[in-house]
């Protein structure tokens, strides 16, 4: 598996197809409102809890739903969304024409697994980050910095174990068409097999990942004026958009090269 030549193709087809920034610029357009509306909501309890009222209570109450709501559908979006990359992917390789309402429509077809994707992701790291959280913030954490430094490294090798056995799952799902458990069964196999070059894979992502999260906190910081926070939110969130764009397009890259050789 040649790295290079993947990154390189990867950035090549967003230079070729800058149609293929846009399932990421939406859920970034997503989560902006989404914390912008958490920002919002939180400084309308603080004022609350200082000024209590039946009727703000209650209205809070249906916002508070709402906001919970949107949070479901965001990350719906999202599945989608990265879903939608192997098709890109699949097709820009083919030399056929890259169209998004056919990528939308076969993530779309395989969403049963997108689904059952999504939920492992969200229980394994419920499971992996709560213990060690509580561990941390508790007595037996703070007075035991190295029980607390095994804890983390255990943490983390679960993270990467988990990043490796489902690697292939989504781009396998919407290139082969396969069901639930033939495509986890599949993308084990494959991540086992390939289990060195997916640590330097998942190191670069990690490098890119961290690299959004900087630029991300680079618009927060306290004292710039309004104008300048505002054109820096959108220009950061701007830029993460076409970092996860990226980052999406390596994936199904990935796959495509190794189903290849």
């Amino acid at each position: 598996m040649n790295l290079i030549e993947i990154l390189k193709d990867s950035l090549a087809l967003l230079r070729k197809e800058p149609k293929a920034f846009l399932p990421k610029l939406v859920t970034t357009f997503l989560y902006s409102v989404y914390f912008l509306w958490g920002a919002r909501l939180t400084v309308t309890l603080y004022r609350l809890t200082d000024e209590p009222n039946t009727a703000g209570l209650s209205g809070m109450m249906v916002q508070v739903l709402l906001f919970f709501l949107f949070i479901v559908a965001i990350l719906l979006a999202d599945l989608l969304s990265y879903a939608m990359y192997p098709s890109i992917v699949a097709a820009h390789r083919e030399g056929k024409q890259v169209k998004l309402l056919q990528s939308l429509k076969d993530a779309i077809r395989a969403w049963k697994v997108i689904i059952t994707f999504g939920a492992i992701i969200f229980a394994v790291m419920t499971a992996i980050s709560l213990p060690a959280t509580m561990l941390a913030l508790s007595p037996y954490g703070t007075g035991n910095p190295l029980l607390t430094a095994a804890a983390g490294i255990l943490a983390i090798i679960a993270v990467i174990a988990l990043s490796i056995a489902v690697f292939f799952v989504v781009p396998i799902a919407v290139v082969e068409h396969s069901g639930v458990i033939p495509t986890f069964l599949q993308s084990l196999k494959l991540g086992m097999k390939h289990t060195p070059e997916l640590l330097q894979i998942n190191l670069i992502l990690l490098v890119l990942v961290t690299t959004s999260l900087i630029i991300t906190m680079l618009s927060e910081f306290q004292g710039i004026t309004a104008g300048l926070a505002i054109a820096a939110f959108i220009i950061t969130r701007l830029v993460q958009a076409l970092i996860y764009s990226y980052i999406c397009v390596i994936n199904p890259y990935v796959y495509l090269h190794v189903k290849e050789n």
